[in-house]
């Protein structure tokens, strides 16, 4: 028996992102391997994301705040349980290079989704994040295989190829802490007719005052599905900085980004430099500022650099290794 286990974050206010990316992958990896999530059950997880695949519960009450140490013993335990061939995907920030090099002795593979560049012990390091240089990662396992860039991106390939593209794409994560959507939303109402693709977070806490919004050409999206649908029928993107940039360039859509977290202010700042995406700073959310953007002449994208067939790739790179 082969297996393929992920420890993934899946506290709500990250695990979106990780889990749907994990989803994808474990959804091309399932014809021939065993998939297994390991997971928590707190208030608040995503774990509905996951309902087609088997999990097991390490059982804290925040993953936002877990103990390595005391993951990696849970971790190893259940490895432990199950014989055969192992791969292990992590997409977890929090779990240091101690846990890497104790957890990767119990099984064949370990690979690593991480956009941090910090020290590691993985067999395959993927980094989505945009470099216009060849980047160096502080591996301290030799022969590590590095895996960079946007050819890696795990995104959906679908396009909806008949649409006609004359819409706004607004998506602001699963939490939306400073209440961008409906800050954004309020301006977009004075400015434009065109309809509006409002993505709202499961934990936004102005969902309701979004949903209360009457206009048709405002389409409410709260519920998980294939964004590419609505992509497709925009021309603009008003986006954060994570991994749904990849999404809007995979569509061509022009790309006006607010990153909302420290950890995207670099690849925001490389994307901008090479004119793939434009970005906006928070304190400069007003109607004027928007105005501009919006309607701004010569916005095409000319450059491609993401194809959708990250996916495959990284299928390719492990499904022979074990």
């Amino acid at each position: 028996m082969k297996y393929l286990f992920f420890r993934v974050d899946s506290s709500y206010t990250i695990a979106s992102g990780h889990l749907v990316r994990c989803q994808r992958l474990a959804n091309i990896f399932s014809n021939k391997y065993k998939v297994i999530f390991l997971i928590n059950k707190f208030e608040g997880n995503f774990n509905f994301l996951l309902k087609n695949f088997n999990k097991v519960y390490l059982d804290y009450k925040n993953e936002r705040f877990i103990n390595s140490k005391n993951d990696c013993k849970k971790t190893i335990e259940i490895l432990k349980k199950y014989n055969g061939k192992k791969i292990l995907i992590v997409d977890h920030y929090s779990l240091n290079y101690t846990w890497q090099k104790k957890v990767r002795k119990y099984v064949d593979r370990l690979v690593c989704i991480n956009d941090y560049l910090k020290k590691n012990y993985f067999d395959y390091l993927i980094n989505e994040t945009y470099y216009p240089k060849k980047i160096s990662q502080i591996c301290l396992k030799k022969k590590t295989k590095i895996l960079s860039g946007p050819r890696y991106a795990m995104i959906d390939n679908l396009k909806n190829k008949k649409s006609t593209k004359n819409g706004i794409f607004v998506f602001f994560g699963s939490v939306d802490e400073k209440n961008i959507t409906f800050r954004l939303i309020q301006i977009l109402k004075k400015i434009t007719n065109k309809k509006i693709y409002i993505v709202i977070g499961k934990k936004n806490k102005n969902k309701h005052k979004i949903l209360n919004i009457k206009e048709k050409r405002f389409i409410k999206i709260y519920k998980y599905v294939n964004l590419n649908f609505y992509l497709s029928k925009s021309d603009t993107a008003i986006i954060a900085g994570g991994s749904i940039i990849w999404e809007a360039l995979f569509n061509k859509v022009r790309t006006i980004v607010i990153s909302t977290a420290k950890n995207q202010y670099s690849n925001v700042k490389n994307l901008e430099k090479d004119k793939l995406v434009e970005t906006l700073s928070l304190n400069k959310l007003n109607e004027n500022v928007i105005k501009k953007l919006i309607f701004k002449k010569n916005n095409k994208i000319t450059k491609n650099i993401v194809d959708g067939y990250g996916i495959k790739r990284i299928y390719n790179e492990l499904i022979n290794v074990i």
